[in-house]
């Protein structure tokens, strides 16, 4: 029994999920009365749909190559799909009286866990989907509990209503249908992706306090963004897949060689498999910046880390050998020697600058004394000041004047308790700043003057991001090429970042903050801390914090601004 249309066979699931579309597409379009009654009926409807998808998971495919990347591991993603619809069931259950809180709190806790990301970190799918969605339901997770022992809940009222998560789990059955219909031929698959990425992007803008305008303006910009992106870097075609699948096959057999990687067309066919190149020991590490900058691969590992990928996107200015010593001070002294030999190595513009021996200086000592480690960092130096038009030694304009008085980024007066410099920087301040390249040109400037001590150098700076104030709207200031331009002028300077504290954290960014955490190698781990009370750390003196960190320090940045506008430097 069922009704065939097509390539389609609406039988028994079928005809659930379109009684279920149809009851929750009614909910939202009459009045809350009458909503109420169908959203009852739908939650039956909907959870035999969920359960009864399980036994169809083996009809789907089982991934398909969005782009470069990307791969859609369908099966997986509709028991991720099927556990959203699980978890918004149970919510709308409480929101009609059906549940009681303690079954509800439990529900709530569990289901929300089982969407949590716990693998194919390699993947770019797991970003684009897995994370999201845990974001959005890990969020909403926690409000429930909150609001089941408070007694009372504003977010249900006023940002998750009853209305709005019937529409997400309209959207969901929406997607899960148009999947089928992709499956069979009727929507190109890619464009379907993309599609339902914005989809889940524009949930997540109406939770974030977007409303209705909101969530349409992220999803369709997440939208059209991702579909650039997948046009930008289509999947290779069948044969290079088989030449992959080969070489790859072949590494694993062979873990003590080392494959060239360096783009598919150079792989070569499968007879290359054969032509393994020699392991060769470079003379200066290449530093992972970026994938058109990995140059040749180093020894394939007998296991396959699906953190990799992932760290060298979260932690991508950040070469993890050059992070960090155990000493609290680099004790090298380079030696006048050791900065000709570093200064021959690096561009002529840059070697024949009047600052040329002092930043040359300043990299041996963060680099331990490796000439070609220090060499290779003041190249990339030289080549982002000379990309952006910047001098190799800053000066303060109007801009940057102005931009230092912004409240955007502080120095602290002193140090910590281990001799280190604190830089601090104020999300509030963005609200009012529009001219980003300014102040991202104040910090460099700062840390510039604070570096002229040898002793600060050798001790490394701590950075402060204050989130307070921060809000995802301020997201829209932020272009791709200001993000570029900040992370490779923070990587590209020879200086130690010691340690990175994210504070006051809105309800929203908490949970995206600890999963960025929890994707980092331990080393970079330890060197970032997310919610911590500084006040308490033994690393701080509470009487050299201002208030806004949890201190009682009376600072007056605009006197310390004057002072390097002056030329100074913020003592």
């Amino acid at each position: 029994m069922g009704i065939k249309i097509g390539r389609l066979d609406f039988k028994a699931h079928g005809l659930l999920g379109t009684a279920g579309l149809l009851l929750l597409g009614a909910a939202l379009c009459v009045k809350d009365d009458v909503a109420r009654y169908l959203i009852m009926a739908s939650i039956p409807v909907t959870t035999g749909l969920a359960y009864g998808s399980y036994a169809l998971l083996g009809h789907a495919p089982e991934k398909t190559v969005i782009a470069r990347g990307i791969v859609a591991p369908h099966r997986e993603a509709y028991k991720r799909a099927i556990g959203v619809v699980l978890y918004v069931n149970v919510r709308l259950a409480w929101a009609c009286d059906l549940l009681g809180a303690r079954l509800y709190g439990v529900a709530c806790a569990l289901l929300a866990a089982r969407l949590a990301p716990t693998k194919a970190f390699d993947n770019g799918n797991t970003f684009v989907f897995v994370v999201p969605i845990f974001c959005g339901v890990g969020l909403d997770a926690v409000r429930q509990l909150r609001c089941i022992a408070a007694q009372e809940c504003a977010w249900n009222a006023e940002v998750a209503t009853l209305r709005t998560v019937a529409a997400v789990q309209f959207v969901a059955l929406l997607v899960s249908f148009a999947f089928t219909l992709g499956f069979r031929g009727y929507i190109r698959l890619a464009r379907l992706y993309a599609l339902s990425a914005g989809a889940v992007a524009g949930i997540l803008g109406a939770l974030a306090g977007g409303g209705l305008t909101g969530a349409v303006a992220v999803g369709m910009i997440s939208a059209f963004l991702l579909d650039r992106f997948i046009q930008s870097r289509p999947p290779p075609d069948p044969k290079t897949l088989k030449t992959l699948t080969a070489v790859a096959k072949a590494l694993e057999a062979e873990p003590a060689v080392r494959r060239n990687a360096r783009s598919f067309a150079e792989l070569g066919t499968e007879d290359a498999v054969t032509k393994v190149t020699p392991p060769v020991e470079p003379t200066v590490r290449p530093n992972p910046r970026s994938f058109g900058e990995l140059g040749e691969a180093a020894v394939a590992p007998e296991k396959p880390n699906l953190l990799a990928r992932a760290r060298s996107w979260l932690a991508a200015s950040v070469d993890e050998e050059e992070l960090d010593g155990p000493e609290d001070r680099i004790a090298v002294d380079p030696t006048d020697d050791d900065v000709r030999k570093c200064l021959a190595l690096v561009p002529e513009a840059f070697a024949t600058h009047p600052s040329a021996e002092a930043w040359a200086r300043q990299a041996l000592i963060v680099q331990r004394g490796n000439v070609e480690y220090a060499a290779k960092k003041l190249t990339k130096l030289a080549a982002f000041r000379d990309r952006y038009g910047w001098a190799y030694r800053l000066d303060v304009d109007d801009r940057v004047a102005k931009a230092l008085r912004s409240d955007m980024h502080w120095v602290l007066p002193g140090t910590d308790r281990r001799g280190r410099r604190v830089v601090v920087y104020n999300a509030r301040a963005l609200r009012a700043s529009k001219d980003l390249e300014a102040l991202q040109k104040s910090l460099c400037l700062l840390l510039e003057r604070i570096t002229r001590d040898e002793e600060t150098v050798r001790r490394g700076v701590v950075v402060v991001a204050d989130c307070s104030g921060y809000s995802l709207s301020m997201l829209r200031k932020l272009s791709v090429v200001d993000a570029r331009r900040g992370s490779d002028m923070v990587g590209d300077f020879p200086c130690r970042l010691r340690m990175i504290y994210a504070v006051n954290l809105p309800t929203l960014l908490s949970p995206v903050a600890s999963f960025i955490r929890a994707c980092l190698s331990k080393r970079q781990k330890d060197r970032l801390r997310v919610n911590v009370s500084l006040s308490k750390l033994p690393d701080f003196d509470p009487l050299r914090l201002p208030p806004s960190l949890g201190g009682s320090l009376e600072l007056d940045w605009a006197a310390l601004a004057e002072v390097v506008v002056g030329g100074g430097v913020p003592e």
